[in-house]
């Protein structure tokens, strides 16, 4: 069974569960000292503080790349600390125009829209690598829209820097459909496996 809803999340107060990942559970917010700014997505890492290690290590480089992520197609991140339970929390930008995942639902994109979020998308990942940053998990649940239809890549949560690495050699981390056929092999990525 789940837990109830919590009430708030630091400034935050919660309206209701956006969904459940690997890591965390998303939260729609509102700041309680700014109830008329837009709602906001709250990223809480999951069983509160008696998780930790790899998971904790994992929630932690992702709020780090996150705040190093300054580009207009990338969730961009508005606050962080530690829940009144003691797990860590960020907040980012709500995406109300839902993921790619559920527009391709709704059967294929026509081309010129095609083109757009493919370029948005190749924008977003492009400020990445150029910080050293495999994201490692893109996918149409990952590909996320604003209020404006703008592209907006999320979840960094298996992200990986070039220069460190929170994972351990051969591990498989991802979506299976959606790997490159070096990350199925546990083989050492870089750059080219976002762009598979």
């Amino acid at each position: 069974s789940r837990a109830p809803l919590p009430a708030a999340i630091g400034a935050w107060r919660v309206l209701r569960e956006l969904g459940r990942g690997g890591m965390g559970v998303v939260y729609l917010a509102v700041r309680d000292d700014a109830p008329d700014e837009p709602p906001t997505a709250v990223k809480v890492l999951r069983d509160g503080a008696t998780v930790g290690g790899t998971l904790l290590r994992r929630f932690l480089a992702e709020r780090r790349i996150l705040a190093s992520l300054a580009h207009p197609n990338i969730a961009r991140l508005l606050d962080s600390g530690i829940a009144p339970d003691g797990a860590p929390y960020f907040a980012m930008a709500y995406c109300a125009g839902g993921s790619l995942a559920e527009r391709l639902e709704r059967g294929p994109l026509p081309v010129p829209e095609t083109m757009r979020v493919a370029g948005e998308l190749a924008a977003a990942l492009g400020a990445a690598h150029a910080l050293g940053i495999v994201h490692r998990d893109v996918k149409p649940a990952n590909v996320l829209f604003d209020r404006d239809g703008r592209v907006q890549l999320s979840d960094f949560g298996i992200a990986k820097l070039l220069d460190h690495d929170t994972t351990q050699s051969g591990q498989l981390l991802g979506t299976p459909a959606y790997l490159a056929p070096e990350q199925l092999r546990g083989h050492p990525v870089d750059h080219r496996a976002d762009l598979w």
